[in-house]
């Protein structure tokens, strides 16, 4: 069996799994959402970097939700805040800290803290996000690396050396959120299907991007559309944290991998 003819039966397995869950409307309500939307303002392009920088396991619980942030970060204006702020992480920390009450703790001498590294992350992004003049600058940039499905593949290698806290992962995350449907996240949900069906060779974090990019072009479908379809099955989540369907994530994969053929 082919590759892309694996590739076309994982798909077609995960497509029907959830649509015998929720239904074709519903899944393709929200499955909808990757393939129409994407940001046109600069405002929301910072919104969603800082949230994806939240995306990590645990942190949200920690950080909560971003909105009430906006004051400190002028609306979500990544040059106003580089300009107010520049490097100065601890001032962003302490700014936060006199008017906010997050979920989790706030512990400025805890270098490896959630907050801490949360706060340098976001200057870093803000300084990074500076450099555009303008949207249709970053918008020109990210879809400068749109020329085949080996360059889309290293804005986010850059992105994991220019800003703090993102990584490859976070860094496709990001770009997905925004609406750049060539970029889906490799994370546990993604790496456990693609790597325990055998589509994926190995478990690194580039492999199963490719993985999934290969798997949308084989089926006309967006990479950020097979990532929704693989973390529903995996995390058992859809539409929200407290709606959910039956998370059968090992007895899919345990299917597809003797369907597949796999070793």
């Amino acid at each position: 069996m082919t590759q892309d003819r694996k590739f076309k039966m994982l798909y077609a397995a995960a497509y029907d799994y959830l649509e015998s869950k929720i239904g074709k409307e519903a899944l393709e309500h929200k499955l909808n959402h990757y393939r129409q939307y994407r940001v046109d303002n600069m405002q929301d392009v910072f919104w969603h970097l800082v949230n994806s920088l939240t995306n990590k396991v645990g942190m949200r619980a920690t950080i909560g939700a971003i909105d009430p942030l906006e004051p400190f970060l002028f609306g979500f204006d990544p040059w106003q805040t580089h300009s107010k702020y520049q490097d100065d992480w601890q001032l962003l920390f302490r700014t936060i800290e006199q008017s906010h009450q997050p979920p989790g703790p706030m512990n400025i001498a805890n270098g490896s803290s959630y907050w801490v590294l949360f706060c340098k992350g976001i200057l870093s992004g803000a300084e990074f996000l500076s450099r555009f003049e303008s949207f249709n600058s970053i918008d020109e940039f990210v879809n400068s690396f749109a020329f085949n499905d080996i360059s889309i593949a290293a804005l986010p290698i850059l992105l994991d050396q220019e800003i703090y806290g993102m990584g490859f992962p976070l860094g496709c995350d990001w770009l997905k959120e925004m609406g750049y449907g060539d970029y889906g996240k490799p994370d546990t949900h993604t790496i456990d299907i693609l790597y325990g069906t055998g589509v994926a060779a190995s478990q690194e974090n580039y492999v199963v991007y490719r993985a999934m990019v290969r798997m949308g072009r084989i089926n006309n479908e967006v990479p950020a559309v097979v990532d929704r379809l693989l973390w529903f099955i995996g995390s058992g989540k859809f539409v929200d944290e407290n709606v959910k369907i039956t998370r059968q994530k090992a007895g899919f994969i345990e299917d597809l991998r003797a369907k597949l053929g796999a070793k």
